[in-house]
């Protein structure tokens, strides 16, 4: 069987991984160079997830997923504020606090 649409968050957030970092760098470039947008963000800072979508084919003869990416979602975190510029820390964890925005979704040509 065929699955389209299936949706998923990946989260660009070990900054201690080294081929994590290479990626987001990577995605990074793709959604600059394909995105009305993201000439608003700091990229390097502030993409830190993406939506893949994806087709998913079933073949339940040979025990087979295939899986295709056929677009990206970016999502830009920022960090939450209060009215005065400070930054909002989680009370329990300390932790800072974020919101999320989609940009644009990316058609992927590897169609």
């Amino acid at each position: 069987g065929r699955f389209r649409e299936i949706s998923r968050e990946f989260i660009l957030m070990d900054p201690g991984d080294t081929t994590q970092g290479d990626l987001q760098k990577e995605l990074a470039d793709l959604v600059d160079r394909h995105s009305a947008l993201s000439n608003h963000y700091d990229l390097a800072e502030q993409l830190l997830s993406l939506h893949f979508h994806e087709e998913w084919t079933v073949d339940p003869d040979s025990f087979t997923i295939t899986k295709r990416v056929t677009a990206i979602t970016p999502v830009i975190w920022q960090q939450r504020k209060t009215t005065d510029g400070e930054p909002v820390d989680d009370p329990d964890t300390g932790l800072p606090v974020y919101y999320k925005m989609k940009l644009e979704r990316i058609p992927l040509r590897n169609r």
